[in-house]
């Protein structure tokens, strides 16, 4: 029976020094860039802004005659999108070169992983 939790011990131990190590690996990420996000951030950003940009530049020049975004689905994907580009947003480090921001957006950024898998799917 001491196995066992000296097991769950050391399980725990390594879990706490993966996520101590993400977030460091995290922080020093956001404290080195110049947009005050991490790379995989700004991608899925830039992808995120493209194709808002693509869509809000086809409605006009479809809609008269197809229906596109005419319905609420179309509407809901824009505002999904939208909500989406605000939570990488949140996550940007606003004051550059700043430690404790760095610290504190990486930590948000840990916690905010479900949000932004949950766009990502």
């Amino acid at each position: 029976m001491e196995s066992l939790a000296a097991l769950g011990l050391a399980s725990n131990i390594l879990q706490f020094l993966d996520f101590g190590g993400k977030l460091i690996s995290g922080t020093l990420e956001l404290y080195h860039t110049v947009d005050g996000a991490t790379s995989s951030n700004s991608v899925l950003e830039h992808l995120s802004k493209d194709l808002d940009h693509l869509y809000t530049g086809l409605l006009p020049a479809v809609a008269c005659g197809s229906g596109l975004g005419k319905t609420e689905s179309d509407a809901a994907l824009l505002g999904l999108g939208r909500d989406f580009l605000a939570v990488l947003e949140d996550l940007k480090v606003k004051s550059h070169r700043k430690r404790f921001d760095s610290v504190r957006q990486a930590l948000r950024g840990a916690w905010k992983a479900g949000d932004i898998q949950k766009y990502e799917n």
